[in-house]
Parts: C-alpha cells; sequence; structure tokens
C-alpha cells in the first residue's frame, strides 16, 4: 500500500455496549366485558339465564436494573394491579 492510500485507511471503533442499570416506571389501564347468552334447565324449578362480567382495570410498575456486567443483569420490581372486574351469574 502507497503512502497516499494509507491516509485513507479509517479504523472502525466498536459499538459501546448497553448500560441497562437504572430505574423504570409503567403504567397500564384497559376495560373487559365478558357476556354469554346460556339457558339451561339443571335443577326442577331453576334455570341459567346468563353468566357474565365487566369493569375496567389498572397497573402501575416501578423497577430498578443494575448491570453487573456485559452478560448478567440484577433487578427487582413492585407491580400493582387494581380493577373492578366483577362476574356476574344469573339463576332464575
Amino acid at each position: 500500500m502507497s503512502a497516499a492510500h494509507a491516509a485513507d485507511v479509517v479504523e472502525e471503533q466498536a459499538a459501546p455496549g448497553f448500560n441497562w442499570s437504572g430505574v423504570y416506571v409503567g403504567f397500564g389501564v384497559g376495560a373487559g366485558a365478558n357476556v354469554h347468552k346460556l339457558s339451561s334447565d339443571f335443577l326442577p324449578g331453576a334455570s341459567l339465564n346468563g353468566i357474565g362480567g365487566e369493569g375496567i382495570y389498572g397497573q402501575a410498575t416501578v423497577g430498578y436494573d443494575y448491570m453487573v456486567s456485559q452478560r448478567f443483569l440484577l433487578g427487582g420490581l413492585i407491580d400493582a394491579h387494581v380493577g373492578t372486574i366483577k362476574t356476574s351469574l344469573d339463576v332464575g
């Protein structure tokens, strides 16, 4: 290689590794509904008219991770769920 071409050689730098250490938070919300139209006479004098449920729910997460090495990560989290989804059974 001549001296003129040697100056054009670019040395590639290795990409820096990821650092996954740190705090994170997350939130979620949703709703659900389930209605089944059922009809059955399973006991004399009683019948099953339907079953279902509906409501809303929410979720929150907070956690911390510590990157011990490029291949090992330690962490912990707290996760809370709340909801109003309730199921009902109509026996009539």
